[in-house]
């Protein structure tokens, strides 16, 4: 229903009065907005309908907190749009702002009706974006819980195709509805040829960029992007093709495996096997030897029922541990590449804080070779896939575990105190502590944190030991000295981190 109480009537009114006004700041407008909405969620639609008529004289900061808001009390309750309100996030998404257009697009993909995703799907082409994780934010509701028919929105998202950051996403979409029955023929049937088409355009291109990106473009970045952008697309045309079963993309997809990318190779040889394609099943297990591809490989053999066929040694714990290393490290958030070489250092079973059994954490060295330079440092995989700017190398194991269990743990008994406004009795302890420092043989004593753990107070410190310019821990009871190295040496946070992962080891295995 619409209709809504008068109280919450007058309370929308009274906050529209104030934003009217300009008297909520960003934080306190959403902060309000929450809160009217959560204590008011089983008006959501009537509050809609109010406002409807009033789009037009909202200002901008409110239309988009009320999207992400109005989503967020959807979500929470469990709550449904009613399809009269659709002309309303129709006119809000044509206003929202960037960032609030793409919460919109979230809450018609989340009703999952005709109309809202007939809207969904034109706005998405209208307005394309360069972040694909907006976009898949935006589709995440209909892959979470699928109940939509698939022919509400294709043919018409193929049309999409040409933009580099929703094509490769409409693809996996298709196949998922595929897959997830959501149709009973893949959306991308009647188009296969014109698709295959492209697949083939995509590996002539990528080919050629391979052998000479320079003839492409010369600015390094546009190259990457060109291949990321073709890498991606050209995996959801192999996972098309293979889910259509058709056999006239075999000649495509066997030049396609010849294309350098791992990724593409995996993906395409895969799709080969799935034809009945020997030589699919031959090239894909050919890459169980690399660690950027090995999961990939051992869960695709699996698939296919040839896992007995993958050699022992790559599915123990230490090479599938090396593969997640690799993945990591590949993502364009990290270093965007799988490194040159990856050594394993150290594995021990450990009670691993947050874990209440033991758990394998295993301490790689991985390696890349840049030209002449090198680049290296000690990341773990485990309980956490992960690895510092800072160089661990000159550190010993327990170390190099502590700093990761300390970056990983969240306590409300661990907690950071700031410098800047210490009670007479914390500052107290400030100066006790740097006392200790002193009597250690520190100086030039700079304490950059101060912190609690588990009513334990440690500090620490830039000072200088033997002339050597030094990061030091201290609380009551010990201090611990590391000479900064010359090459990227740990800071405030890594010695923070190791402070707190060795006292959290210890008290988990005495």
């Amino acid at each position: 229903m619409n209709s809504i109480p008068e109280s919450t009537l007058l309370q929308l009114q009274t906050l529209l009065d104030s934003v009217a006004a300009g008297e909520l700041p960003k934080g306190e407008l959403q902060q309000q907005t929450r809160g009217f909405l959560a204590a008011e969620s089983d008006y959501v639609n009537g509050i809609l309908a109010t406002l409807g008529p009033l789009i037009h004289q909202l200002p901008q900061d409110f239309v988009d907190t009320l999207g992400s808001e109005i989503q967020r009390v959807i979500n929470l309750k469990n709550l449904e749009l009613d399809e009269q309100n659709l002309d309303f996030v129709e006119e809000a998404l044509l206003r929202s702002s960037p960032s609030g257009r793409w919460s919109w697009l979230t809450l018609l993909a989340t009703m999952q009706s005709e109309n809202s995703l007939d809207i969904f799907v034109r706005e998405l082409l209208e307005s394309p974006t360069g972040d694909s994780n907006l976009v898949l934010k935006a589709f995440a509701p209909l892959m979470q819980n699928p109940r939509f028919e698939a022919d509400w929105m294709f043919p018409a998202l193929f049309a999409g195709i040409n933009d580099s950051i929703l094509a490769p996403i409409v693809f996996d979409f298709a196949n998922f509805c595929y897959r997830s029955e959501t149709c009973d023929e893949h959306p991308a049937a009647k188009k296969k040829d014109q698709f295959l088409a492209l697949l083939g355009q995509l590996a002539h291109r990528l080919s050629e960029i391979e052998s000479d990106p320079t003839a492409w473009s010369s600015q390094a970045e546009q190259v990457s992007k060109m291949i990321s952008d073709s890498v991606a697309l050209i995996v959801a045309l192999c996972d098309t093709m293979a889910l259509l079963q058709y056999e006239e993309s075999i000649d495509v997809l066997k030049k396609v495996s010849q294309i350098k990318h791992r990724r593409i190779r995996a993906e395409s040889t895969f799709a080969l096997a799935k034809l009945g394609v020997e030589a699919g099943q031959t090239g894909l297990l050919d890459l169980v030897v690399e660690p950027v591809s090995r999961l990939r490989v051992i869960r695709y053999a699996e698939e296919l029922g040839i896992l007995d066929q993958v050699e022992e040694k790559y599915l123990s714990d230490e090479s599938l541990a090396e593969s997640e290393l690799a993945l990591w490290l590949s993502q364009p958030n990290q270093m965007g590449v799988p490194p040159s070489q990856i050594e394993l250092l150290k594995q021990s079973t450990l009670f691993w804080p947050g874990f209440e059994d033991p758990t394998d954490c295993f301490l790689f060295r991985f390696e890349y070779r840049l030209g002449e330079n090198t680049f290296a440092n000690v990341a773990i995989v485990g309980p956490l896939v992960h690895a510092f700017v800072a160089n661990l190398e000159p550190f010993g194991y327990e170390d190099q575990f502590a700093a990761f269990a300390g970056w990983q743990a969240e306590h409300d008994e661990i907690f950071e105190l700031d410098l800047g406004s210490l009670t007479p009795h914390r500052q107290t302890d400030l100066f006790k502590l740097e006392r200790r420092l002193h009597d250690f043989g520190a100086e030039s004593i700079e304490t950059r944190r101060l912190g609690i753990f588990f009513g334990e107070v440690f500090a620490v410190a830039h000072c200088t030991v033997e002339e050597k310019k030094s990061i030091a821990l201290v609380d009551g009871s010990d201090v611990r000295v590391f000479p900064l190295a010359e090459e990227r040496p740990i800071d405030d946070e890594v010695a923070f981190c190791i402070y707190k992962g060795t006292k959290l080891i210890q008290a988990f295995n005495p």
